[in-house]
């Protein structure tokens, strides 16, 4: 990723927060890039599509059932200004967990960072990223199944 290429279109959105955040979390755009993830790695396959399967293992294993479907979204950022996030939106056992991982200035606004929002059924789930992405979507997974058991 080029900070220089994105912290300029960041900074003017802190200000005044345009509609298209919710909640401080970006909405995706209508027209954002839709995949719905196959079950098994193909060549040539983006890397999120990859985590988004990752993701949706650690859901399923961790829920003990099947994952029925899995998608990943993109907005289409590099064509027009809208903000750089993408979700990864995967559906098992009467639930949707939706992960949405977008792009945050830091506290002294010199660089960008990617953070993540989880809902689960439509209801936020708080997260604080661990020290370490080694196991990012095995946390992902494990908090948003804490919510569920947590109510």
């Amino acid at each position: 990723m080029n900070p220089s290429r994105h912290v300029p279109f960041l900074r003017r959105q802190i200000g005044g927060r345009p509609a298209y955040f919710a909640s401080g979390v970006p909405v995706l755009e209508a027209d954002a890039l839709t995949v719905p993830v196959p079950p098994d790695p193909t060549v040539g396959e983006l890397g999120a599509v990859s985590f988004a399967r990752d993701v949706g293992l650690w859901l399923g294993r961790i829920f003990d059932r099947p994952v029925e479907s899995v998608v990943y979204r993109e907005n289409p950022w590099d064509h027009r200004p809208c903000p750089r996030a993408q979700s990864y939106e995967v559906r098992l056992a009467g639930h949707v967990v939706l992960i949405t991982a977008y792009d945050q200035l830091t506290d002294d606004g010199a660089a960008v960072r990617t953070v993540h929002a989880i809902t689960v059924d439509g209801r936020a789930v708080d997260y604080d990223a661990p020290r370490s992405v080694r196991r990012q979507a095995w946390h992902l997974a494990w908090r948003a199944w804490r919510a569920t058991a947590s109510g």
